[in-house]
C-alpha cells in the first residue's frame, strides 16, 4: 500500500467528517457499530464491482491471440 493511498483515505475520512459536522451539527453516530457495518459493506461492494467490471475484459483478452489482445482497437 502506497503512502498516497493512506493519505487519500485519511483526507477522505476527514472531509466526510467535516461535511457531517457542518451539515448535521453532529457526528457521534459515525463510530457506532451499525456505521462500521455499512463501511464494511461499502468496501465489499466497491471491491465486488471492481472485480466484476474487470472480469469481462480479462476473459475476452484470454480468448484472443496474445498479439491481438495487446493491439489497441
Amino acid at each position: 500500500m502506497a503512502v498516497r493511498d493512506v493519505i487519500g483515505a485519511i483526507c477522505g475520512f476527514g472531509v466526510g467528517y467535516l461535511v457531517d459536522v457542518l451539515m448535521l451539527k453532529e457526528a457521534s453516530y459515525l463510530f457506532a457499530p451499525s456505521s462500521i457495518l455499512y463501511l464494511i459493506l461499502g468496501i465489499a461492494f466497491g471491491i465486488g464491482t471492481s472485480v466484476i467490471s474487470g472480469l469481462y475484459p480479462a476473459w475476452r483478452a484470454s480468448n484472443l491471440k496474445p498479439i491481438e489482445a495487446l493491439r489497441y482497437e
